[in-house]
């Protein structure tokens, strides 16, 4: 009987007891709050300073490279000249393509490439990458966008990436839009399939209805594409009562970015870069 009460005694202590929390968690959950105040410059700094103390304690840690892709990817949107955007970018990009490097089968197929980013690399990612193809594509369209035609020889992996990551996660706006934008930015070569990038558009914008740069790429993009210049003038006079900054929500940061370029922008400068 004594040892039955000793075993229920010890059993109800081991119930009791509460695990430790996780440290990697928490550190993990404060550069996520800084990085959701990230209209807030100082706490998007906070947020990649802590990233980038993790990896530098951790090279190569998934967690830490992906929060810093996303937040340099912020970071380019408080830029007012644009070789900072473009520096900005170009760090998010290169710290989505480490991080999505942590999946053996891509990095060992890039290095079969050598170092060129093709289809076979990218069908190697899985479910898990999704994460960081999403930051990737992101950072990437907007590097292209920055750099005009130049930018060509880059459209090509980020189709790939786009297109694998709708598959992957087919909730999140990102491939869809991804996939709309590597046909839509001008480049020396003419556009791609304008009508699948209108498809395409519409889909990212079902899924991400309050993010005003997808409506903003339309009026840019899609609209410029099919010569729509009524059409243009009149979407970029309605767009900020289209995206009233009530509704930002989590999108703060990057409905205030695109507001603001679209307040910059007219017709006549549009036309006049037109690649058509």
């Amino acid at each position: 009987m004594l040892a039955m009460l000793l075993w229920l005694s010890l059993l109800a202590c081991g119930a009791r007891r509460v695990d430790a929390p996780d440290p990697d968690a928490l550190e993990e959950a404060e550069w996520e709050a800084a990085f959701a105040d990230r209209a807030n410059l100082e706490s998007l700094e906070r947020a990649i300073a802590l990233a980038q103390i993790r990896l530098g304690q951790r090279p190569g840690d998934p967690a830490a490279l992906g929060l810093l892709s996303r937040a340099f990817n912020a970071r380019a949107l408080h830029q007012e000249v644009p070789a900072q955007a473009l520096s900005d970018l170009e760090t998010a990009r290169s710290y989505g393509i480490q991080c999505l490097n942590q999946n053996a089968g891509f990095s060992g197929m890039i290095e079969l490439l050598h170092g060129r980013i093709g289809r076979s690399p990218v069908r190697q990612l899985g479910v898990s990458d999704a994460a960081c193809l999403q930051s990737t594509v992101w950072a990437w369209v907007r590097w292209v966008e920055l750099r005009g035609p130049a930018g060509d020889v880059d459209l090509e992996p980020i189709g790939y990436m786009a297109e694998k990551l709708a598959e992957l996660a087919p909730q999140t706006w990102t491939g869809p839009w991804g996939q709309a934008m590597v046909s839509l930015l001008p480049r020396a070569g003419g556009r791609g399939d304008v009508t699948q990038a209108q498809v395409l558009l519409d889909r990212a914008q079902a899924l991400e209805p309050d993010l005003a740069e997808i409506d903003l790429d339309r009026i840019l993009h899609l609209s410029t594409a099919q010569g729509d210049w009524d059409g243009v003038e009149v979407d970029l006079e309605a767009f900020s009562t289209t995206h009233p900054t009530s509704s930002d929500g989590r999108w703060r940061l990057e409905n205030s970015a695109a507001r603001h370029a679209a307040e910059e922008l007219s017709v006549g400068a549009l036309r006049a870069e037109s690649w058509d």
